[in-house]
């Protein structure tokens, strides 16, 4: 079935590309066969033959396809069939990539063809005869590109949905190709036809009539709370911009650690120790309660259903490359072990950050109980044992990057121990924070507008510095040194801009991070940091032809996106998250206090004042 590839499009096979510095211009052959073309450079001229194999005419004029082209049966019978048709037989023809292609030789050794042209074409029965659907085979046939056999031009090439990759490799017809190197160089692995994934499985349906369940009754609440809510229902307008650094993913992290502390020394840390390890269970029930649910409902959607929502030639090469990890590691997903059980084959990479998140939650009480029974009266001893803490903690991930390189070879740092340091550094300011809640800000005037500016510029070489050790420092140690020295100088930049916004000194940065519209968006942060990728990869997966990279094009794809996971997040939330979050409230609902509201707690007084507005 070559007929629909190389004998009407002229090839380039078998050169050197790094050596060539310009091509010869030629008209080349829409119709039945093959020409010829020159390639020059500076001291060599290659007169080259493209593929051969069978023109239009030959093989349609052909009787017996089956026996005289030892394809298989089915696949001769489809051919006959479209060679009766000589519209559905051109466009099968031109749905193949062409080669020369524009931007080959600098721009993508990749080519997409034309596939919802392939998918549509169809013919119905006829006179006893099969059916024929068009299958596109996505990256089916690899044009070697070198001399030495390490590079390809991958193309995608259109066939009858009966003809196998065994089919084409027997139509081709070359005769400076053993057949065993043809065999490598064509493949069925990802082809799709009109008809592919348009059945459901039972598992498929079963999680379809969830969602469609959980969908009714937003649709119901909604109506109600319409009618009842009516009057009270106001306008606003969302939106939401935001710059994002090499960095951003240990400021989580840093948050993630501020909030446990500053969280934890409000409310628990005036109770004695067995009161807090008693309450340790039930803290863990209400983390995994919290996040779990959402993330159940991704992955019953990623596994059974986004197969299902669109179609395109990379459509099975994307969701092939998360969903057999899925389907093999699910139970690590939901017990959240994946960054070290399975590291390397994570069901979708970014959930490897609920997993070192989650295991250094169940950290923390090792350094927070002690932490509460000692600082009231040794608060400077705990501060400095601290930051002696996550010195030590910097040791882990240098320590295994120098000397354990195999670990994570790629430097994807998915590891919970790389994180250390950065989590406890927010713990450390949180537990800082809520002890001196009500303490006077040392920097003012001139002296804060000096800090501020000195803040960003550090955190701005912190970030050059990250992209400069990724891409510019050869020595292994250098750019492991690096990395990890680096997060605890953007972390003190944190503590600083935290620091003075919430002492009012913070400016425009206070006023933007304390608007209603940001509080309202930050309540979505957790759905869309889960729903983001798969949103992305839904774009990749349904894009028909190849993009043009530029810095425009990025930052307005990435306005799409951002946006686009914004409004699945608020879907996602309303969902799945706000229900479990009201669900969880009457489930830990605390219990009326039997004696007075008298300033005492357990029987003693409070130490640490807790001011009304904090607790707010």
């Amino acid at each position: 079935m070559l007929i629909f590839l190389i004998n009407n499009f002229d090839t380039v096979k078998l050169i050197e590309l790094k050596q060539v510095t310009k091509m010869k211009s030629e008209l080349f052959n829409y119709g039945l066969n093959a020409q010829q073309y020159s390639i020059n450079n500076n001291e060599n001229e290659y007169n080259l033959s493209t593929i051969n194999g069978f023109d239009l005419n030959s093989v349609c004029s052909l009787r017996d396809f089956s026996s005289v082209l030892n394809v298989s049966e089915v696949c001769g019978r489809q051919i006959g069939v479209v060679c009766k048709h000589t519209e559905t037989l051109l466009l099968m023809a031109d749905a193949w990539s062409k080669i020369p292609y524009a931007g080959m030789l600098t721009a993508s050794r990749f080519d997409l063809g034309a596939f919802d042209q392939c998918l549509s074409l169809k013919l119905d029965p006829d006179d006893d005869g099969p059916r024929v659907l068009g299958k596109q085979c996505t990256y089916g046939l690899a044009i070697p590109a070198t001399l030495t056999l390490e590079d390809f031009y991958l193309l995608s090439y259109c066939v009858p949905n009966g003809c196998t990759a065994s089919d084409v490799v027997k139509l081709i017809n070359i005769d400076i190709l053993p057949d065993q190197l043809i065999s490598q160089l064509v493949n069925d692995q990802l082809c799709a036809t009109r008809e592919t994934n348009s059945v459901l499985s039972g598992s498929s349906i079963v999680v379809a009539i969830i969602f469609c369940i959980f969908f009714l009754l937003i649709c119901f609440s909604t109506i109600y709370d319409t009618l009842v809510y009516y009057d009270k229902l106001e306008s606003k307008a969302y939106m939401q911009y935001l710059a994002t650094a090499h960095l951003g993913v240990d400021t989580f992290f840093f948050i993630s650690g501020f909030l446990l502390a500053y969280q934890y020394f409000k409310s628990q840390a005036t109770k004695s120790v067995l009161l807090q390890v008693i309450t340790l269970p039930k803290m863990i029930v209400h983390r995994y309660l919290r996040i779990t649910p959402v993330v159940l409902m991704f992955f019953l959607y990623s596994v059974y259903l986004s197969q299902h929502v669109g179609s395109g030639p990379l459509f099975t090469a994307v969701y092939n490359e998360y969903n057999p990890n899925c389907q093999k590691y699910w139970w690590s997903v939901f017990l959240y072990i994946q960054n070290y059980y399975n590291p390397n084959e994570i069901c979708w990479v970014h959930l490897w950050y609920l997993s070192a998140d989650f295991q250094l939650f169940l950290l923390s009480p090792l350094i927070i109980i002690p932490m509460s029974q000692y600082y009231r009266k040794h608060f400077n001893t705990v501060i400095i044992l601290l930051g002696v803490f996550n010195i030590i903690c910097l040791g882990a991930p240098l320590i295994s990057k120098i000397y354990f390189p195999d670990f994570d070879p790629d430097e994807f740092e998915y590891d919970t121990h790389s994180k250390l340091s950065t989590y406890f550094m927010g713990v450390m300011f949180g537990f800082y924070l809520r002890c001196h809640i009500n303490g006077t800000y040392p920097f003012k005037g001139v002296l804060n507008s000096v800090m501020w500016c000195m803040t960003v510029l550090i955190m701005f070489a912190v970030t050059t510095l990250y992209h400069q050790a990724n891409i510019n420092f050869e020595s292994k140690v250098s750019r492991s040194i690096t990395k990890v020295l680096i997060k605890p100088l953007w972390c003190l930049g944190l503590i600083f801009v935290t620091y003075s916004c919430t002492k009012g000194y913070g400016g425009i940065v206070n006023w933007l991070l304390t608007c209603r519209w940001i509080q309202v968006v930050s309540k979505l942060t957790f759905c869309v940091y889960i729903v983001h990728m798969p949103t992305i990869f839904l774009w990749i997966a349904t894009r028909r032809t190849r993009e043009h990279f530029t810095d425009f094009n990025l930052f307005f794809y990435w306005c799409g996106h951002f946006f686009f996971a914004l409004i699945v997040a608020a879907i996602w939330s309303l969902s799945f998250e706000a229900p479990m979050i009201s669900i969880e409230r009457v489930l830990f609902r605390p219990r009326p206090s039997r004696k007075a509201n008298n300033g005492t707690q357990n029987g003693k007084i409070s130490i640490v004042h807790h001011p009304p507005h904090a607790d707010q």
